[in-house]
């Protein structure tokens, strides 16, 4: 079992509202997808900050190392992202900590 959310996102919501916050969720959704889906994981479901995914032991030969590289891949993502956004985010007024980043859980 995959678990990703965004941490501290009700605060940034409040911060950014509806419009930004929500193409701030796509992006976040969009990075899930890329690195989630090459490694033949069953997507759950994508609800409000979170994405939950599974990886079927049956279906791969490795599904703990897929869902390792997954994991490895949204937080490499994660971090071009901060570091693209961070200027706008701090800059706007927008955030005052740390930008979004994702909180991963992985399950066996």
């Amino acid at each position: 079992m995959f678990f990703a959310d965004v941490r501290g996102s009700t605060a940034i919501a409040e911060k950014v509202g509806p419009v930004e916050f929500a193409a701030l969720l796509n992006r976040f959704y969009k990075v899930a997808m890329d690195a989630l889906i090459p490694k033949n994981a069953i997507i759950d479901k994508m609800i409000g900050d979170e994405v939950m995914a599974f990886f079927v032991p049956a279906w791969q030969e490795d599904s703990q190392r897929a869902a390792m590289e997954a994991a490895t891949g949204i937080l490499k993502a994660g971090a071009m992202a901060r570091e693209a956004s961070r200027g706008y985010l701090w800059e706007s007024g927008l955030i005052s900590e740390k930008p979004m980043s994702a909180r991963l859980v992985l399950g066996t």
